[in-house]
């Protein structure tokens, strides 16, 4: 995993330390039981919303900040069983998306026609997967840390 990813997941800590510190911050371990059903539509809705943009940043810094508020929404919901789950459906999505742009762009390329942008957008469906997957390896940690 890389160190950025895992940095911008847990804020340099560990993922221990990460729940503790949110969990001081905000005085829930798991998933605010106060949350009611459009808590969670919001949320989950932003998540979409930094996918979508993530997809087609320009920059480095314009992903930069995008992955830090996917990650920042990801955390509301706690590292759990559940949350594994969501990061799992995630990076199915994230393989689906990357397998249907590869078949465009290498049809587009075979017709003649110029791939840049294509391929700058495959190239960042591909970094937000591994973001998922770092992702999922902090909250799988974490699970099986609390469960010790």
């Amino acid at each position: 995993m890389s160190g950025a990813v895992k940095d911008a997941i847990t804020g340099g800590l560990n993922p221990i330390d990460a729940e503790t510190d949110r969990t001081q911050r905000t005085g829930y371990r798991e998933a605010p039981t106060q949350w009611t059903s459009m808590h969670k539509f919001v949320a989950e809705q932003n998540i979409s919303r930094f996918v979508d943009q993530f997809q087609i940043a320009h920059g480095p810094h314009t992903r930069q900040t995008l992955q830090k508020l996917l990650l920042e929404e990801e955390n509301r919901f706690g590292f759990n069983s559940e949350q594994l789950d969501k990061i799992q459906q995630w990076i199915k999505e994230c393989r689906g998306r990357i397998g249907q742009h590869e078949r465009l762009v290498n049809k587009a390329r075979i017709n003649g026609h110029d791939v840049a942008a294509s391929e700058r957008v495959l190239n960042n469906l591909v970094e937000l997967q591994e973001i998922f997957w770092s992702y999922h390896q902090v909250v799988l940690e974490a699970v099986n840390r609390s469960k010790l």
